[in-house]
């Protein structure tokens, strides 16, 4: 069984409690990748070709001087954000020229979760402001703001708007919605609905989860068991409805959660500058040479962590056992054998028929440390200050800022893996996610066969 990852903030709400269907979910990779699956074996270039379709876009071979999610745009989405990117424009023009202009802001400033979390809250809220008609800003200041390591694609949300100032004239205040955690989130968009019904100007959002864009990107016409009828009629299947009434019905479309989380990342989004390059040098520390194929693992430990010179201390909800590393390690070996045999049969010159090393990323020490990793000659970023967004603290600074550096930086790298393997933790399902379309071999390490395990789907809860 699968079962939600724990969640970071710590409330009684945080054990792992649900199990959701899985459900499959498509992805590319670039020249040099090749998707791994039990249904076949993929080599995109240009035109990416997956379960009989076929992905038009300009894909770059070198990894860290643009990210594959930057450079590819999905036309078929484009006739209703590009009407939101133009709307969003106007907005952050109109509130430079100090005028007040309905607004959705996400906003963390304490206990938001990890970045899995919080990416998954930012989410839910970009397409809850679509669905509204408002601008659409984030508001991320802790531990560091969120523009040390991503920074603004097509949408300015980080644009420092004057709307509380110049929208308390209209006799409107802010008004807070907090869904971290939320255990009756219908409650929360009842709430909301009565807001936009009222005018409020400014509606800033807390959320940590993605089940509000599922809820959106849901069918309409589809019948399900709601907690409350009028949500279901007010925010059901809004934005399929937005994007129908902006592109037509006939238009194809993937609406399911890794396309519809992948698509909202990718296009909000940029790696900052600096990401990239720690992430180059730990593809140097693991002998990884740009664009070479590999095979990550995330082993998500949890537990105690000791601070150390490299670790700033936590303690976080136990995700797994050292010991079921083994696991992990013997699905990314059914990965890499399908990879060998597929270069092998492809392979034009033996250079192209090297041996995809096994990496692995994880927030334990100890196992990266230990015999079981040397043993299986798994590769691992032993300069890491491991670090939880949400949870680990320090007097020292300059530890606090590596460790929030490092772990954006590993989740680039682990993005850019011919496969991934991933734990109990949504750490592992964003890694498949911040690439358009998403990752195209991601498994749970304890359903290896499922190749396209749609994480977002598998683990949500429903409004």
């Amino acid at each position: 069984m699968i079962r939600r990852p724990p969640r970071s903030t710590p409330k009684p709400s945080s054990a792992a409690s649900d199990v959701y269907k899985r459900q499959k979910k498509t992805s590319s990779k670039r020249l040099t990748k090749f998707s791994v699956c039990p249904v076949g074996l993929i080599l995109t270039y240009g035109v990416l070709k997956l379960t009989g379709q076929s992905f038009e876009g300009d894909l770059h071979v070198n990894r860290f001087n643009g990210s594959v999610s930057a450079l590819y745009t999905d036309r078929r989405e484009s006739c209703w954000f590009q009407r939101y990117a133009d709307f969003h424009a106007d907005a952050v023009r109109r509130s430079q020229e100090g005028q007040c202009v309905p607004s959705l802001i996400y906003v963390c400033d304490k206990l938001c979760g990890g970045v899995g979390d919080r990416m998954s809250g930012i989410m839910s809220a970009f397409y809850l402001a679509v669905v509204l008609d408002r601008a659409f800003f984030i508001e991320y200041k802790s531990p560091f703001p969120l523009t040390h390591t991503l920074v603004p694609k097509t949408v300015r949300w980080d644009h420092k708007h004057k709307s509380k100032r110049v929208c308390a004239s209209t006799g409107f205040k802010e008004t807070e919605i907090f869904m971290v955690d939320s255990k009756v989130p219908s409650k929360d968009l009842e709430r909301i609905e009565a807001l936009q019904r009222a005018g409020t100007p400014t509606i800033r959002l807390h959320i940590n989860r993605y089940y509000v864009g599922l809820f959106l990107w849901s069918d309409p016409h589809q019948s399900t068991r709601t907690r409350s009828d009028g949500v279901a009629e007010y925010f059901k299947g809004k934005m399929t409805q937005y994007r129908s009434s902006q592109c037509g019905s006939t238009l194809a479309h993937d609406s399911s959660a890794a396309h519809t989380f992948s698509f909202a990342f990718t296009n909000l989004f940029h790696f900052a500058p600096n990401v990239k390059r720690r992430a180059l040098e730990m593809l140097q520390e693991l002998r990884l040479q740009d664009n070479s194929p590999f095979i990550a693992v995330h082993a998500r430990i949890g537990g105690k962590m000791k601070r150390s010179n490299r670790v700033v201390g936590w303690i976080d909800p136990k995700r797994h056992d050292i010991e079921d590393v083994t696991k992990f390690f013997d699905c990314a070996e059914m990965k890499r054998q399908l990879l060998v045999e597929h270069t092998r049969d492809n392979a034009k010159d033996s250079l192209t028929t090297h041996v995809a090393p096994i990496v692995l990323f994880s927030d334990s020490d100890e196992l990266k440390s230990s015999a079981l990793v040397s043993a299986r000659g798994v590769r691992t970023v032993h300069s890491t200050n491991v670090f939880h967004i949400d949870r680990s603290w320090s007097v020292f600074k300059r530890s606090m800022r590596k460790g929030n550096m490092d772990t954006f930086a590993e989740l680039y790298v682990l993005s850019q893996a011919s496969c991934i393997v991933g734990s109990n933790s949504t750490y592992s399902g964003l890694a498949s996610s911040i690439t358009f379309p998403p990752h195209p071999c991601f498994s749970y390490f304890d359903d290896c066969t499922n190749a396209r395990w749609d994480f977002w789907t598998a683990t949500e809860r429903r409004v």
